[in-house]
């Protein structure tokens, strides 16, 4: 009976210390483990918004200011999803004609000049953005805004928080 009443002990000690092994890590809660599930474009949206207020109240502009860039950055914001999503489209184009090893050379540069003309556009939209930006907020602002934009992004890379299996 005692080596029973052990190797009983045994396995459910063994089993305590295997399945946290087997469990997912803690804080992960969507599927693709990245530790978030993937928030809906308004959410989404709505955070960029507050990021972007408390940064330009941490910058020192005065709020009827602030509220005139985050008018103006809204628009430009408006002008460029429709290029990028056309840009993803081409991009996504351009992966099927590699992925499937097709030989016509048109179709690749077609994407290609379709990805490249997209890439302009962009570009140009930054700029007209800046240039709006300029008549609103003064130089020193600007210095403030781009320093923390570049904390930020020097804090969790190009791609923001994504651990890509690295939480930390």
């Amino acid at each position: 009976m005692r080596p029973i009443k052990t190797l009983a002990a045994a396995v459910l000690a063994a089993s305590f210390f295997t399945i946290p092994a087997f469990a997912e890590p803690a804080g992960r809660t969507s599927a693709a483990g990245h530790g978030h599930a993937k928030k809906s474009p308004a959410k989404r949206a709505k955070l960029r918004q507050a990021r972007r207020a408390a940064a330009l109240k941490k910058a020192g502009v005065d709020p009827r200011r602030a509220q005139q860039a985050l008018t103006t950055m809204n628009r430009f914001d408006a002008q460029r999803k429709p290029i990028r999503a056309e840009m993803r489209k081409h991009k996504l184009a351009l992966r099927a004609l590699r992925k499937n090893k097709s030989q016509d050379k048109a179709a690749f540069k077609r994407e290609r000049d379709a990805i490249k003309a997209s890439r302009a556009r962009l570009k140009a939209i930054r700029a007209q953005k800046r240039s709006a930006l300029d008549k609103i907020l003064t130089k020193a602002e600007q210095a403030k805004l781009k320093a923390m934009h570049h904390a930020r992004k020097g804090r969790h890379g190009h791609h923001g928080r994504r651990h890509h299996g690295q939480c930390k």
